[in-house]
């Protein structure tokens, strides 16, 4: 694997910049970005990248790269004096959707799903312009982008799950990236109201995994994924130190 190394507002894992901004900085810089797209980094992300070299160029090229995992912000505070808390995707967009500053277009989820949550954040947010959505289950992406195009969104969430929301982003924005966009997983669900988040609590605790596993039993193949992956990931921070 490759280097590790710090800057000022960010720390390389593996080669891959992480951004150790705070939240709130965050917010503000995501805000008044006029295009690019921001990652969701989770060891997930770093099983993928192994085979998926296409990923690296994506994430050197992101305008941040979040450190969405809980052991993700480990390894960073392993490198850090001080901490670096985790910055959840899903908890960025729902800041960025409450201060309604965006234009937003949903493209995820399934149809019913996406619809749910648009309208319900509507309700909640009625300032906020939401734009359009689109399912993530599709075949001519070009009838997508076209879509998003015509609603004059300046803004895409994009949650298609990993690794297929990156390689979206890869195919049709990495060469000419015309509006801002972020993963989210599955916040798209998680926003609809039909995937419930850990208590706060947990959150904190960094069991917010744990959590979504004992709902959602499907995801322990993605948990043995990630624990393949996290003995390389410290034993490759612990010799670069």
């Amino acid at each position: 694997m490759g280097s590790t190394s710090i800057s000022d507002s960010k720390v390389k894992i593996t080669g891959i910049p992480i951004t150790t901004e705070t939240f709130s900085t965050l917010v503000e810089k995501v805000e008044s970005l006029a295009n690019g797209w921001i990652l969701s980094i989770n060891l997930e992300f770093f099983y993928y990248l192994r085979r998926n070299p296409w990923l690296r160029q994506l994430a050197e090229k992101s305008a941040f790269n979040l450190p969405d995992g809980v052991m993700v912000s480990l390894v960073i505070n392993r490198k850090m004096k001080k901490p670096v808390h985790r910055i959840p995707g899903i908890d960025l967009a729902a800041e960025l959707l409450k201060r309604g500053k965006r234009k937003f277009f949903f493209l995820g989820a399934r149809e019913e799903t996406v619809r749910t949550a648009v309208l319900k954040l509507r309700h909640q947010y009625p300032a906020t312009e939401i734009c359009g959505w689109h399912s993530g289950y599709f075949q001519d992406s070009r009838k997508v982008l076209a879509q998003i195009r015509r609603s004059g969104a300046d803004f895409l969430l994009l949650g298609m799950g990993m690794p297929g929301q990156e390689r979206f982003i890869y195919q049709n924005f990495f060469a000419n990236p015309s509006i801002t966009i972020m993963t989210v997983g599955g916040g798209i669900e998680v926003f609809a109201g039909k995937v419930k988040r850990a208590p706060i609590w947990m959150q904190k605790k960094g069991l917010e995994w744990l959590y979504r596993t004992a709902v959602q039993p499907s995801r322990f193949p993605r948990l043995l994924r990630s624990a393949i992956i996290l003995p390389t990931l410290f034993w490759s921070s612990r010799k670069e130190q």
